[in-house]
């Protein structure tokens, strides 16, 4: 497979040359051009045209090395935030396994246990009186009948 990637890609750019070489062979024809006010003396028309996109290729270039520097500065400022979350995750932990369980847990723990009085029920969720809320009756499968076509 990447043997035939080599193969397209020695095509590709041999076609590219032998047109580049076709192209300058049917445009000789001298051009004169004024840059910046200055005339300059008559060039062939293959050569301005390889030196214009020469310069268009160097000028996308550097934009485009502008953009990827700033890309991975980003990306390394947005590494070290990673790796330093993750070693304080790994303080925390750590402190949690050596004292045990820490007074939030505890509290969680004994809120689920029973001890309802916070305002939460056993799943952390806000207590709701029933007739306020609104949830749906279950509706066994075997109840469900598809409609008669009578």
């Amino acid at each position: 497979m990447k043997s035939l990637k080599v193969i397209v890609e020695f095509g590709f750019f041999l076609v590219l040359i032998l047109g580049g070489i076709y192209f300058g062979s049917q445009n000789v024809e001298p051009v004169r051009i004024m840059v910046l006010g200055k005339l300059l003396e008559p060039l062939p028309l293959w050569m301005l045209m390889l030196v214009s996109f020469g310069l268009g290729s160097v000028l996308a270039g550097c934009f485009f090395s502008y953009e990827l520097v700033k890309l991975w500065l980003e990306a390394k400022r947005l590494r070290k935030e990673s790796d330093k979350d993750s070693t304080t995750l790994t303080t925390i932990d750590a402190k949690s396994i050596d004292k045990g369980l820490s007074a939030s847990s505890s509290s969680f723990l004994k809120s689920s246990s029973g001890d309802l009085s916070s305002g939460y029920d056993s799943f952390g969720s806000p207590k709701s009186s029933p007739s306020t809320s609104v949830r749906p009756s279950y509706v066994p499968p075997s109840s469900i009948r598809p409609p008669s076509i009578d």
